[in-house]
């Protein structure tokens, strides 16, 4: 039998299923999605005397499907019984679980939440893209990238339900070898990057690593990242801007020899660092410069402008034009 199959059994079987009190306490937790430690909604007060569901077990085991933070709540109350839809599984133990991702299915997932059904899903042989968009309750889209944070490494999986990483870019690493992946995940340990900076890095490093001879871990743990990564001063923002540099420069060497040189051609040819701010185009694409002043008084305006006025017509070329 299918896990499609067992879905459509489980819905005859919660329809028909008896209510009756059962003891809080004997209940165990969800064996997936546990959000019994979570706090229940206290805005909408009908909703804690719901029943809730209960798979019951050969040997009388009584775990919750559904309702885990009603039963917590109950027990918080000082209740100890409750109403509850018993379900037998004791033919199959899947039932348990599946029912629980089939009645979660409505709600807003957290990435913890995700992986851990995947696993399972994968565990019991079914963890197609169709089967997860039905069972879970996501877009056939959500479903192809929770399949790919399966394929990654550990590592990445954790930084997915850690919201380190989107699970949009598991698709793209998990082609990387898992030493790869793990020397990725660990250049970023502890920092949040962005979407963007991910998706830059992860498509760097792998051709990084063909131009120059060496191992994607070797990129990752040259000796100024690892001094970088140990740097006290800077906070993670300012390291991440670091890293882009590192491997930016590493990428297109030849634009980035040419943004230094302008840089220091800048620094020597400006008549006041702090008043007058050059700014080229984006990779050089055009012959344009902007020049912008922050005057506050006539003196200040004409020692700038006369200043400017001094620099020679080969500096100005160089200057809006340099490569």
């Amino acid at each position: 039998m299918t896990i499609l199959e067992k879905a459509a059994e489980f819905g005859k079987a919660l329809a028909s299923a008896p209510h009756r009190q059962v003891s809080l306490a004997d209940l165990l937790a969800p064996t997936i999605l546990d959000g019994s430690k979570s706090e229940m909604d206290m805005t909408n007060r009908a909703e804690m005397y719901l029943p809730i569901v209960v798979g019951v077990m050969t040997n009388g085991t009584h775990y919750i499907i559904d309702g885990a933070k009603r039963s917590a709540m109950q027990q918080r109350l000082g209740n100890s019984t409750f109403g509850a839809l018993i379900i037998d599984c004791s033919l199959d133990l899947h039932r348990v679980s599946l029912g629980r991702i089939l009645l979660n299915k409505n709600r807003l997932k957290q990435p913890l939440e995700s992986v851990e059904v995947m696993r399972w899903l994968a565990s019991v042989g079914d963890d197609s893209e169709a089967t997860i968009a039905f069972l879970y309750g996501v877009s056939m889209r959500e479903a192809t990238e929770l399949r790919a944070v399966l394929d990654c490494c550990d590592a990445v999986q954790m930084s997915v339900t850690s919201g380190m990483l989107p699970k949009t870019m598991c698709a793209e690493i998990s082609r990387m070898s898992k030493s790869d992946q793990e020397s990725l995940i660990k250049l970023f340990e502890g920092m949040l990057p962005s979407l963007q900076l991910w998706r830059e890095i992860v498509e760097w490093l792998p051709e990084l690593a063909h131009v120059y001879g060496i191992s994607v871990p070797e990129l990752c743990n040259q000796e100024k990242m690892i001094a970088l990564q140990n740097q006290k001063t800077l906070n993670s923002p300012q390291k991440l801007e670091k890293i882009r540099e590192i491997f930016f420069d590493l990428r297109f060497p030849t634009y980035s020899a040419a943004r230094k040189n302008w840089r220091e051609l800048v620094h020597k040819t400006s008549p006041d660092a702090t008043r007058v701010a050059f700014k080229e185009t984006p990779g050089f694409e055009k012959q344009r410069l902007e020049v912008k002043l922050t005057l506050k008084n006539p003196d200040e305006a004409l020692r700038i402008c006369q200043g400017l006025s001094a620099i020679s017509r080969e500096i100005w070329k160089k200057l809006i034009s340099p490569i």
